[in-house]
């Protein structure tokens, strides 16, 4: 049996990965833990401290510019839906 785990972030385009989707984060994908890790590793950006990033968000200069720079990263990974792994929304 396979556990399912969520890709989520904040505000801050901060991508955490947990087993629920807590109260004011955006949910991004979901999947096997070791699937969602590596698509993330291919498609995110790392931040300065080593933080994997929503690539575009936190550069963005308006709340409505990084929300567009998001969807635009769901809908890219939407092209990677495959078995143990889906992006929500795409």
């Amino acid at each position: 049996m396979h556990i399912t785990y969520f890709a989520h972030c904040g505000k801050d385009g901060a991508i955490q990965i947990g087993r629920k989707v807590p109260d004011g984060a955006i949910g991004i994908a979901k999947g096997t833990r070791d699937v969602l890790h590596k698509v993330l590793a291919g498609t995110a950006v790392t931040g300065p401290g080593g933080e994997t990033l929503v690539p575009g968000m936190r550069e963005s200069a308006t709340e409505r510019a990084a929300l567009t720079e998001l969807a635009r990263f769901i809908q890219q990974l939407g092209e990677q839906n495959k078995p143990g792994f889906r992006a929500l929304g795409a």
